[in-house]
Order: structure tokens, then sequence, then C-alpha cells
């Protein structure tokens, strides 16, 4: 586990640097802002945090588990915050949880959630000025994913990350390629999915799969970030093809390393949370080493004496990254977001 919030340390530090995510962008007398938000669990909700009030809210807009209906137990939440030294915020519903937000930005953290009847600390990454236009969501991408055959999340049965590439046309069509970066010639993919994003308002897009066929509709959101690199979440919702869970993207972008030392918090799919600082040397404060641009550009591998295996990363803009370590002990689908916060 620690391994893998170093390595996710080192992907925000470098995510940073694309366009800076931390407390720069926060009001220091507090802010009241609303942010449409994925749940790796695979479902789609409206988080509204009042950092001056020290209160948070979220409603349930879209869901796999049945939580969008209004009289559901899970389809809303709300409580208060405790704000932290580091400048995150603890929820009254997961006090160890860490929320970061970012004013006119975006927001990670986690949220206390009744799926299967089963409450779950479920880690959600929202954007608070979506891009609206497909396209705007135009371009070639990094993804880091967790899926799930269904709908065990917290179980983690049928559970997977992966990494790869999505690319995206300016009318919405896209292909997605697991384990290799689409834009390399050549590149082999591991496996390849078609489909076709539309716009259903208000900054949301339907993502949805034509080959293979029969796929239900998934959720796409995305945001530009300061330097013009586009952050991106789709929320699964698919039994057929992408099953259910979350990926993040971010459009390609090198880093140097020394231009994105700093501390991050993150929130794991196992309901664990904290920060990590990352060194202007490429090392960690537990003894990993991060390659950058490894296997591709935008992409990471961290090794070292906190990491078991190898894990991945991307980068993003906006001081976002996400972080996988297939090969953690008992945590195969282990998924850690986050933000920078210094």
């Amino acid at each position: 586990m620690i391994i893998r919030i170093y390595f996710l340390l080192g992907l925000l530090l470098l995510l940073n640097a694309c366009g800076g995510g931390g407390g720069s962008s926060t009001s220091t007398t507090g802010f009241s802002q609303s942010y449409t938000t994925s749940a790796s669990a695979g479902e789609l909700l409206t988080y509204s945090i009042n950092t001056a009030a020290l209160t948070y809210s979220y409603t349930v807009t879209k869901s796999s588990y049945g939580c969008d209906v209004s009289t559901a137990a899970c389809h809303s939440g709300s409580g208060t915050l405790v704000k932290n030294s580091d400048g995150t915020y603890s929820p009254s519903q997961s006090p160890t949880s860490k929320i970061f937000a970012a004013q006119n930005g975006l927001i990670a953290g986690n949220i206390v959630i009744s799926l299967n009847g089963v409450n779950q600390t479920v880690p959600i990454f929202g954007v608070s000025n979506p891009i609206t236009t497909i396209t705007g969501l135009a371009g070639t991408y990094n993804s880091m994913s967790l899926q799930c055959t269904g709908k065990t999340y917290g179980l983690m049965t049928g559970c997977q990350t992966s990494y790869g590439t999505v690319s995206i046309a300016t009318n919405g069509t896209f292909t997605s390629c697991n384990g290799a970066n689409i834009a390399a010639t050549p590149h082999t993919c591991t496996s390849t999915i078609t489909g076709s994003i539309a716009s259903l308002g208000n900054g949301t897009f339907q993502f949805q799969a034509t080959t293979p066929a029969g796929a239900a509709t998934n959720y796409f959101l995305a945001f530009t970030a300061p330097n013009g690199q586009v952050v991106g979440v789709v929320d699964f919702n698919d039994a057929t093809v992408f099953g259910y869970g979350q990926s993040i993207l971010s459009t390609s972008q090198s880093a140097a390393i020394a231009d994105i030392a700093g501390t991050y918090v993150w929130n794991t799919d196992y309901g664990t949370s904290g920060t990590v600082t990352l060194n202007s040397t490429g090392t960690t404060s537990s003894g990993c080493a991060t390659n950058l641009n490894s296997p591709w550009t935008g992409i990471a591998t961290i090794t070292g004496a906190c990491n078991t295996g190898t894990g991945y990363g991307i980068l993003a803009g906006n001081g976002v990254y996400v972080y996988t370590n297939p090969t953690t002990p008992s945590k195969p689908a282990y998924y850690e977001l986050g933000l920078r916060i210094q």
C-alpha cells in the first residue's frame, strides 16, 4: 500500500507540473463549489463542498446499484468536515478519509455509500467546470482503469486494473488500446474496443462501445487544465463490455521530475487514505524510484523498496494522479487516486 502511495505521489507531482492542482486555486477564506463526480464503483454523482461552513453533500445521479432512485437509502449523503493541517478535509461519514478540492477545478476524495446493502468506502474524482463539446475532447489519452465483471465492489471478485491509451476523434468516435501506446507505430494492443461519444448535456457524455456490440451506457466527464492538458474520467456501468468501475484519462504530456516535486493526498478502493512526498531527485520518502515516460510518454513505472513488483501510473493536468499495482499482496485490484496539495 505504501508503495502505491508513493508511486501516485510521483504521478501527482508530474500532473501538478502540467497545470498545478494544489491549494493555490483555493480561497483562503473558504468557498462553496459543486462538482460532477465519478465514484470508482460505477456511480455518477453531484458532490458539493463548502469549506467555509465545513459541510458537504452528494446526490447520486447515475448508478449501477439503483442509487439514482430518489427513495433509495444510498441516493444521497451529507455531513460535516474537519479541516486537516495539510489542507485536506475529513468527512464525518469517513473520518479517516481525506478530501481535497480546488475551487473552479478538480476534487478527489472518498465517500461512504451503501452498495448491495453494505457500506463501502469509495474513491471519487470530479470536475467543477467540465468540457461541454465533443470537439473539446479530441486527443490521445493515457488511461488507468479499475474494472469489475460484476457489481462486487468491496469484495473485489472479478476486478482488475489495467493501463493503456484511448484515441478520441473530433466526431466523437473513440478507440481504446489496452497495454500499449495507440499513437506509436507499430503498437500491439492486448485488446481493442471502438465506440462513440455523445453529449447528454451539462458536460456529461455517453461513452458507449460499438465493437464489441451490446454495450450499455457509460459516462464520460473531462476538464481542461490551465496548461491545456485534458483530464477525463469514464464511469463504467456496463456488464457486457467494460464492466463496472472507473477509468482516469489524461492527454499525453512529458514532464521532468524536478518540476513536479511536492506533497500529494491519495485515496484507494480498499478504503485507505494518506499523503506522500516526492523529491526533486525522483525518489520518494519510502525509497522508491520513479521512472517517468516509461513505457511511453505520460506513463510512469515505480520500482524500489516501497513497491511490490512494479506499479504504473499516469500523469494528468492540475495535479491529478492515478496508480495501480496488480502485484500488491492480497489486493489484486489496487487502485489509487489523488491530487497535489503542496
